[in-house]
């Protein structure tokens, strides 16, 4: 965790903003492979993601990797 004292907030509540507001959405903190497409999914335009992709053994096919969550899920 690159930021201990941030406030989390619920992939429902980021559904709920979408719908609210027009700008938009960066999903960051906490995201892994395990949970992107879930993010993605919620309304997320983009990820930030950096303990993931720089803690892996190739940070280029984990990169490719979240690039093909966006094409999927798009």
């Amino acid at each position: 965790m690159t930021k201990p004292n941030t406030v989390s907030v619920t992939v429902n509540l980021i559904g709920e903003a979408k719908k609210k507001i027009t700008v938009p959405i960066v999903g960051i903190g906490g995201i892994r492979l395990t949970n992107a497409r879930m993010v993605i999914q919620s309304g997320c335009a983009a990820i930030a993601v950096c303990n993931d992709l720089f803690q892996s053994e190739n940070v280029k096919v984990k990169a490719a990797r979240y690039a093909q969550l966006f094409a999927e899920t798009n």
